[in-house]
C-alpha cells in the first residue's frame, strides 16, 4: 500500500476573551483548544485537529456542513483550518501524535 498525503480543511471559530481565545470546530464538536496571542492559536488549532482526527478512517472523516466563509469582528473571527496528514492503509496518521492505545 501506497502511503499519500492528503490535504484536510475545517472552518474554526476563534473567540476572543479576556484571559485569551478559545478555538471551537462546529462540524467537530471534540475538537477544542485555546491560546493567549492569535499566531498561538493558529497552531493550536491545526494541533488539535491533527490530534482528533488521528487515527481516524479515510472514508469516515466528519462531514463538513458549516459552510466555509471569513468573518471577523471584536469578539469572534472565522477562518479555515488547513493541515497535511499522512494516510496509511486508509487511515490517517501525523508522525507527531504519541498513540497510547497500544502501551
Amino acid at each position: 500500500m501506497i502511503n499519500k498525503k492528503v490535504l484536510i480543511k475545517y472552518p474554526a471559530f476563534f473567540e476572543i476573551n479576556n484571559d485569551g481565545i478559545s478555538i471551537a470546530f462546529p462540524d467537530i464538536p471534540e475538537c477544542l483548544s485555546c491560546a493567549f496571542n492569535k499566531r498561538q492559536a493558529c497552531n493550536m488549532a491545526k494541533e488539535a485537529l491533527k490530534l482528533v482526527l488521528h487515527g481516524v478512517r479515510i472514508d469516515k472523516l466528519p462531514d463538513q456542513k458549516y459552510p466555509i466563509k471569513r468573518f471577523t469582528s471584536k469578539e469572534c473571527y472565522v477562518r479555515t483550518v488547513y493541515i497535511k496528514m499522512e494516510v496509511k492503509n486508509n487511515y490517517l496518521y501525523d508522525k507527531n501524535v504519541v498513540d497510547l492505545s497500544n502501551v
